[in-house]
């Protein structure tokens, strides 16, 4: 069987994508590289967007980096936000949390006093049991 010689190299640089004539075009701002005969045909986002099926999506303003358009769907906080919880930024942590930070994120970190549960349905209080109809999870927090 002979293989017809083709040239499989890919037609442009990241960022970039062949239009129905072969020329190289910018992709989408959102999108960090592209594909098909679309700007917006993302085979992954930018930082500052996330993939929702279908295309890029900005995050929540919140949020520098995110898997979801939610504020609790954060992975990084933007400049002048903490992140609590692993997944929300918020602009000021509560007096009762602590804070840390590394070269990339702002963190609060909550501690009870006296082994006292975080109020999810509230501002993030700190209480000594949880409300009917919750429960406390192995993790700390509530379920129905």
């Amino acid at each position: 069987m002979t293989i017809p010689n083709q040239n499989y190299t890919c037609p442009c640089s990241p960022g970039k994508y062949p239009d129905m004539s072969n020329n190289c075009q910018n992709c989408d701002q959102a999108c960090q590289a592209c594909f098909g005969l679309s700007s917006s045909e993302c085979y992954t986002c930018n930082v500052g967007y996330f993939y929702n099926g279908d295309y890029c999506q900005p995050c929540d303003s919140s949020c520098k980096d995110c898997y979801g358009s939610g504020n609790n769907q954060c992975t990084r906080c933007d400049t002048g936000y903490s992140l609590i919880f692993n997944t929300i930024c918020i602009a000021l942590c509560p007096s009762w949390f602590s804070t840390s930070s590394d070269a990339i994120t702002h963190y609060c970190d909550a501690v009870c006093p006296n082994n006292g549960y975080i109020d999810m349905t509230t501002d993030y209080n700190c209480i000594s049991s949880c409300n009917v109809p919750y429960t406390v999870s192995k993790q700390g927090r509530y379920n129905l």
